[in-house]
């Protein structure tokens, strides 16, 4: 398995330095959703996962990511990923309007709640190579998975959880895209995952005025 990954990022690093700068369709995505498939192995098992992402383009060829996946072993644990905003944000409103005694305050607790909601999971730059193609390295470090060991007992481990990777993307026009990636993925005292999938989707183009305003 240790092999396995030093092969993985060594992979990611000759593509990216292989890949020289051009222009692409993704240029013009402010905003990316796309579901996903992946399948790969673990702790001398195999996993699958579905999953649903989200990107935004926040300066040229960077975007924020968002991820929820749900992943099933082979060995019957599961795991439910998300953004670790997804637990913060409600635990900070819970305990903001218990501590608020105002209207304000509780309206100021939910806001500022939302907010924390909002922290993406990751970051990833995205590198044209043609017109229809671009790679795009990743780095997902603000997870968490709620992991199930048996069916009886439910979600009750809460870990800390990471991933990173390499996609690659096809867009068929300005609007709709395809991917593949591999990745490794990390989630408290469970093993590495090593693998890989699949992932089909849409995006929201920038109007021109968003575009001027970061520079594309």
């Amino acid at each position: 398995m240790k092999n396995s990954r030093v092969c993985f990022f060594v992979l990611m690093f000759i593509c990216a330095l292989l890949t020289a700068k051009a222009h692409a369709q993704f240029d013009n995505a402010k905003w990316e959703y796309y579901g996903k498939y992946s399948h790969g192995f673990v702790d001398q098992t195999t996993y699958s996962y579905i999953g649903f992402n989200m990107e935004h383009q926040f300066k040229p060829n960077w975007t924020l990511n968002w991820n929820l996946e749900f992943l099933n072993r082979k060995d019957s644990i599961f795991q439910l990923h998300g953004s670790m905003g997804l637990i913060g944000g409600p635990a900070f409103m819970g305990w903001a309007i218990n501590n608020s005694w105002t209207p304000k305050g509780v309206g100021t607790s939910i806001i500022l709640g939302l907010l924390i909601m909002a922290i993406p999971d990751g970051v990833s730059y995205h590198i044209p190579i043609a017109y229809r193609w671009d790679l795009s390295p990743y780095a997902n470090v603000l997870g968490f998975d709620l992991v199930q060991y048996s069916y009886s007992e439910g979600l009750k481990h809460l870990m800390y959880s990471a991933s990173a990777g390499v996609r690659c993307s096809y867009w068929f026009t300005d609007r709709f895209f395809a991917k593949a990636f591999v990745e490794t993925r990390k989630a408290g005292q469970l093993g590495w995952n090593v693998g890989g999938g699949l992932a089909l989707g849409w995006s929201k183009p920038f109007s021109k005025m968003e575009k001027e305003q970061i520079g594309l």
